[in-house]
């Protein structure tokens, strides 16, 4: 069995969940891990101002330069941070355009403020796989240490243990 772990991470706390994510699955199948990098969203600031612009209109743009094909992996996890309110636009592109109906898909998000319901619902909407799990986290938690539960609990259910 296969797992693809994907995500866009901007401050560190979308990545960090997706390693946890990955050092649990990898207890019980091979993962690969996709970090998709946008070069548009660089240097920081700059970034930022055309990462909440696109945002707010809900831009895709085709994603270039991806490594793993997700057709060939089992599970399938995608991670983003909430920018104003919404899932980013890599992973708005990388959801409608490259998951597949035979993945079964675990999504997550990171966010400063007090978890959306509805950017999973955006998610799970833009997804054609089966969505297993979902996981919402704060920035705090995780740069304090308290996340390690549900990314377990979260491995668990993809994987269909729990």
């Amino acid at each position: 069995m296969r797992a693809l772990v994907v995500f866009y991470s901007r401050s560190g706390a979308t990545e960090t969940v997706a390693d946890d994510i990955r050092e649990g699955l990898l207890r019980f199948v091979h993962v690969d891990v996709e970090w998709i990098r946008i070069k548009r969203y660089e240097p920081f600031f700059i970034g930022s101002v055309r990462l909440i612009l696109d945002c707010f209109s809900k831009s895709k743009f085709p994603l270039v330069g991806l490594t793993y094909d997700p057709t060939k992996y089992q599970y399938l996890v995608v991670g983003t941070p909430v920018w104003s309110g919404s899932c980013t636009p890599p992973i708005q592109s990388y959801l409608t355009e490259m998951v597949c109906p035979s993945n079964k898909v675990g999504l997550f998000t990171t966010q400063s403020g007090d978890p959306n319901e509805e950017v999973i619902e955006e998610m799970e909407n833009m997804c054609n796989g089966e969505t297993r799990c979902t996981m919402m986290l704060k920035r705090a938690d995780i740069k304090a240490g308290n996340h390690h539960q549900e990314v377990d609990d979260f491995v668990g259910r993809l994987l269909g243990m729990k």
